[in-house]
């Protein structure tokens, strides 16, 4: 799994800030497929603007601006998203991530974490709902609507905390817009599953 990821890690050595590999490209990983759709996460706005810099310097070419970073491509066609919404990966999967099969990291530390059910419910497919922070309907929407095509299953339970959180977070939504740059400070409380921390060895 090192091998696999600080290959793409890597190219942030030179740059001395703490970054990790989340979401996606982990799951893929862990089910015998090569994501070429990387999620790099930043402790800091001010780190992404080093990473952005970086790959430009490297030739990468620039797809999308994002107020929370930007999206960029190799020449050999890897897409990076460099994102600064979270401090660390603890605060990302309790944070900002939908689902329980996301909540899987890599640093560049070599620390590997993930919830504490993330291989049961990624062997079943399923669909186990622990979002926080506030999202629109369309996202929402558009997300299950992946999963569920890519064969996921969602139970009672979980659809219903799904609908649930759709209706409370119109409440929110309408009271004011949120930034998403707000998420690193989000203070959390009553932690709805434990994470997983690990040490890879070489």
């Amino acid at each position: 799994m090192k091998n696999d990821f600080n290959k793409h890690l890597k190219l942030f050595d030179s740059l001395n800030v703490y970054c990790w590999i989340a979401g996606g490209a982990i799951y893929d990983f862990f089910n015998g497929d090569t994501s070429n759709d990387i999620d790099v996460f930043f402790k800091s706005e001010k780190d992404v603007k080093k990473a952005e810099a970086l790959l430009r310097k490297k030739g990468f070419k620039l797809i999308l601006n994002r107020n929370v970073g930007a999206l960029y491509q190799s020449r050999n066609g890897i897409k990076y998203d460099l994102l600064y919404i979270s401090k660390t990966p603890e605060h990302l999967f309790h944070s900002f991530f939908d689902y329980s099969i996301c909540c899987a990291a890599l640093d560049n530390k070599d620390n590997f974490f993930h919830h504490e059910d993330y291989f049961k419910h990624c062997e079943k497919k399923e669909l186990h709902y622990v979002e926080s922070f506030p999202k629109s309907d369309l996202v929402k929407q558009k997300r299950l609507k992946k999963f569920i095509k890519r064969g996921f299953s969602i139970d009672s339970e979980n659809l219903l905390r799904w609908l649930e959180k759709m209706d409370s977070d119109k409440k929110v939504l309408r009271k004011r817009g949120l930034s998403m740059k707000e998420i690193p400070y989000i203070k959390l409380n009553n932690l709805k599953f434990n994470i997983i921390k690990t040490k890879l060895k070489d």
